[in-house]
């Protein structure tokens, strides 16, 4: 379970997690569904399943623009043999191209001014670019091998060093160096090693969101009204 003890604050980071094939994406997808007054970036890997409702797959969903993009195919014995330029986990070929486009796509979402495309510009009123930034998943490739997104592994560091400097300042004015509301997505075998990456352990903006087979219906109900209950809090402070 989790509970929500800062919604007055400037910032929140909400880390979703869960066994492997919980349903952690599935989550994200109800909130993304009723998020629609607010200003989204980020991706999702929305699993590609076969008849037998075997994960096969991965796509990648740009939440701003609805782009698509294939990363990852399971490996079988079909599966050519690895070579320099390959990217892969135990179970899975990675596409190295999507998964370049992805941290591209992360990192506009971080730091690019251009167009107000970026969560981190400053939008008219002193308001950031984006309401929330949802980034589905950092895994080993990220938090281990220091391959994959890394530009949404400093991303999440910059923002945690931000609020970790503020968060001891209840006046403080709303933010403009980040999005004020952030949503990643960890196994729960790396959620250690990516808190201490992260170095947002035992912060009060920090909300672990864990998924079981018995709470995830429970959680579709009410993660997504938490989320908002926060993002309406930061936009009443903000005006």
């Amino acid at each position: 379970g989790y509970s929500v003890t800062n919604t007055g604050r400037n910032m929140s980071l909400f880390v979703v997690t869960g066994p492997i094939n919980v349903g952690k994406t599935t989550l994200l997808q109800k909130l993304v569904g009723q998020l629609s007054d607010f200003h989204l970036q980020g991706i999702l890997s929305v699993p590609q399943l076969n008849s037998d409702k075997t994960k096969v797959g991965i796509t990648l969903h740009n939440l701003q623009t609805k782009e698509k993009r294939r990363s990852a195919e399971l490996i079988t014995e079909d599966t050519p043999k690895a070579d320099s330029n390959s990217l892969r986990t135990t179970h899975w070929n990675f596409n190295t191209a999507a998964m370049e486009w992805g941290d591209t796509v992360l990192q506009h979402a971080f730091t690019d001014p251009d167009g107000g495309r970026s969560c981190t510009s400053t939008a008219p009123g002193g308001k950031s670019g984006c309401d929330i930034l949802i980034i589905d998943e950092l895994g080993p490739l990220e938090l281990k091998r220091g391959e994959g997104w890394q530009s949404a592994v400093k991303g999440v560091q910059d923002f945690c060093a931000h609020a970790n400097s503020t968060q001891h300042d209840h006046g403080a004015p709303p933010t403009t160096a980040a999005t004020n509301v952030l949503v990643v997505v960890i196994r729960e075998s790396m959620l250690q090693t990516a808190l201490e990456k992260f170095g947002c352990g035992q912060r009060s903006y920090l909300q672990v969101v864990t998924v079981t087979e018995t709470n995830r219906d429970e959680l579709a109900r009410t993660f997504p009204t938490t989320v908002q209950e926060v993002l309406h809090s930061v936009k009443n402070r903000q005006t």
